[in-house]
């Protein structure tokens, strides 16, 4: 066996003090390229030819996933489709594209265009990537400018739920521009006081006809275990005033892949509080079935890739259609995400859809025009 390698005392000045070394070695240099883009507001990524390798706090914004959903995750898990991701490859890794703009999947099934320069091949399979910061997403309205107070760079906005046969409201999603559309990637400390923000917008909301609108907010997996989330919920309600059945959390399907005694209490608290409970991404992660009516789930919310498929791809259409089935004889709504046209609402209407959210209904709107609107609207 080797005996242990012996490191020499670091350096001191004339005062006893340690000098600074640095340390050039290969993987100190990308911690040297990430310690420096912390410090400024664009998102860099060091990539391989088919994973990242790792992700400064300003990509994991812009991307809407925490540090763990990026670093050693494939990197085709950033596209919409293999096509989109093989085409980026080609022209970031193959040609050496150093400027351009990439389509990189976000969270909630939206496909966002950001600018991008790059460094290919810093090494062999190693690649930098910078992308462009945006204050708002480039899908925000431009009506959507102003801030929270607590984070100057992030701005609450409500895109609408609504009922595709009638045009009325069911409901508004809470987003959080500047900031991932998703609250895993908020810091701890934040996301108590990012859901009471908008429980407080929320509660200023107009009644129309003796009728609240919902509010919806869309929680990570990992939110749930540990019991948490009912405590942050219940303080948020009591410091609004809001109506606990005015209160939707959107949980993501990935939480029931979870053991059972990790989010049952999370559910229960939630379920025993009158808040709604919703399934975001039904259909795109696993969720048993047995769990639907047993955590009392009002809505199943369909991963984006529905509505793009719906009506070309049998598999697709014929899911959907099986999905509305069954969720109606159990007094489960189901909701579409992504819906684009009007030929997308008619098609997914006759499957029995009938909740449907997308650029076709309705950009997301600052939270003061998202009221405003709401005076023009009658919801169920």
């Amino acid at each position: 066996m080797q005996p242990p390698m012996k490191t020499a005392p670091p350096p001191r000045n004339d005062d006893g003090e340690e000098h600074f070394t640095p340390d050039f070695s290969e993987g100190a240099e990308v911690g040297v390229y990430l310690a420096l883009l912390e410090l400024i507001d664009e998102g860099l990524l060091i990539i391989g030819d088919e994973s990242v390798i790792d992700a400064n706090s300003a990509a994991c914004r812009l991307l809407g996933r925490s540090y763990r959903q990026l670093a050693g995750q494939p990197l085709a898990d950033l596209f919409a489709n293999g096509h989109t991701f093989l085409e980026a490859r080609e022209r970031l890794l193959i040609r050496g594209e150093a400027r351009g703009t990439l389509s990189l999947l976000l969270p909630d099934g939206r496909v966002h265009d950001f600018p991008y320069i790059a460094a290919p091949r810093l090494r062999p399979g190693i690649h930098a990537i910078v992308l462009g910061y945006e204050r708002l997403s480039a899908d925000a309205p431009a009506a959507a400018q102003t801030s929270l107070a607590q984070w100057p760079l992030m701005t609450l906005c409500f895109q609408p739920q609504v009922y595709g046969r009638t045009g009325t409201l069911h409901a508004g999603e809470a987003m959080l521009y500047g900031q991932p559309p998703t609250q895993d990637a908020l810091p701890d400390e934040h996301f108590a006081a990012a859901v009471t923000a908008i429980c407080r917008a929320a509660a200023t909301w107009p009644h129309i006809l003796k009728h609240a609108p919902i509010v919806s907010i869309n929680i990570a997996a990992g939110q749930i275990p540990g019991g948490f989330l009912p405590q942050i919920v219940q303080t948020a309600l009591a410091a609004s005033q809001l109506d606990p059945s005015s209160l939707e959390m959107s949980i993501d399907a990935r939480a029931l892949s979870l053991p059972e005694p990790e989010i049952t209490p999370t559910f229960r608290a939630l379920a025993d509080m009158r808040v709604r409970l919703a399934l975001d991404h039904f259909g795109h992660a696993p969720a048993p079935l047995a769990l639907l009516s047993r955590y009392r789930f009002s809505v199943l919310k369909l991963d984006a890739q529905f509505s793009e498929q719906v009506g070309r791809n049998d598999e697709d259409t014929a899911l959907v259609e099986a999905i509305c089935n069954m969720a109606a004889p159990l007094g489960i709504q189901v909701m579409a995400r992504g819906v684009q046209n009007k030929a997308q609402q008619d098609f997914l209407l006759a499957l029995g859809c009938e909740l449907q959210q997308g650029p076709f209904i309705g950009e997301a709107l600052d939270e003061h025009v998202f009221a405003g609107f709401l005076s023009e609207r009658f919801f169920c």
